[in-house]
């Protein structure tokens, strides 16, 4: 009885391994392209408030010029 269980056990273990495989390579694509996309808006973000803080700068170094 406890050999045909484990027997049963190890056929579901061997079935679940594969899936758990594929669910982990399932689940690293959207952490790719969230990890991807969030550094394209970090960029984005940081050039913006570059351009913001050096047309005030740019404006006064003009006038000292």
């Amino acid at each position: 009885m406890t050999a045909l269980l484990e027997k049963a056990f190890h056929g579901w273990l061997g079935s679940f391994k594969p899936r758990l495989r594929y669910a982990k390579v399932y689940l690293n694509y959207p952490l790719i392209y969230l990890r991807r996309g969030l550094s394209r808006i970090r960029r984005n973000f940081s050039n913006r408030i570059f351009q913001i803080l050096s047309s005030p700068l740019r404006m006064e170094i003009l006038r000292l010029l």
